[in-house]
């Protein structure tokens, strides 16, 4: 990255979203990332990246509130009259079959994978244009028409509906905005690394690279979408081959 970057990243804190935060961060970007609970691990990333000399600024944010979604939009605009990028990371996996559907549930599902995405690329939408900049949205394999899996229903389907938002808006806010989502496949992070031996090693085993992606290609992928320019409307599976295999 040539030159001086605003970027946005929800969901910062761990895993995925911290190797994110580290990477731009590192790339020269000024970050400003948010947490929803984990404060603690949220102010480690900052202090360190602030001890190396890069911008970083942590904010809390629960994705689900609306109100506090565009009074961080708000309060961000303020502070800055042009973003070039909005990487919408935070969500929450869940395990829960059918047979135990609550519509409360799923709504919550919905409000933390999906509308907070949409709520917070709406209320940034003016600063991304005025950079002429980049909405990344974090997917999952568990999105992808044909790649659901029994008891992750409601997480599967607010995944697929944030694909169908990616393309769409990319298609609103064109040319001034490129929309773009990566879908992982499974990553090496702490909550999967929490899995039973043997299921872990199916993981592995299912990719064609017989190995579990690391959240810093994943955060390369994301480089990748910010960058090339001629790039919007797609979605970048980054699974190590898992969705061919399986």
């Amino acid at each position: 990255m040539t030159e001086p970057t605003r970027v946005v990243i929800t969901g910062g804190s761990n895993g995925i979203g911290r190797a994110l935060v580290e990477h731009f961060a590192r790339k020269g970007a000024q970050v400003t990332f948010t947490y929803h609970t984990d404060e603690a691990s949220a102010r480690h990333v900052q202090g360190t990246l602030t001890r190396e000399g890069h911008a970083v600024t942590c904010e809390a944010l629960n994705v689900t509130s609306s109100a506090q979604v565009q009074q961080f939009a708000t309060a961000l605009s303020d502070r800055h009259a042009a973003l070039d990028a909005l990487i919408n990371n935070a969500g929450v996996s869940d395990n829960t079959p059918f047979s135990a559907y609550d519509r409360n549930h799923w709504q919550d599902s919905l409000n933390s994978n999906f509308f907070g995405a949409v709520e917070l690329s709406h209320h940034l939408e003016a600063p991304l244009r005025r950079a002429q900049g980049s909405i990344i949205n974090m997917s999952s394999i568990r999105g992808l028409t044909d790649h659901g899996r029994a008891g992750v229903m409601a997480y599967s389907a607010a995944k697929a509906a944030l694909l169908n938002f990616t393309a769409t808006l990319a298609k609103e806010l064109a040319p001034h905005v490129r929309v773009n989502a990566i879908a992982p496949g499974f990553v090496d992070t702490r909550m999967l690394r929490a899995s039973t031996p043997d299921r872990l090693e199916h993981f592995k085993q299912g990719a064609l690279i017989k190995r579990l992606v690391t959240c810093e290609e994943i955060a390369q992928a994301a480089e990748f979408l910010f960058t090339c320019r001629a790039v919007t409307g797609q979605t970048l599976v980054v699974d190590g081959g898992y969705t061919l295999g399986n």
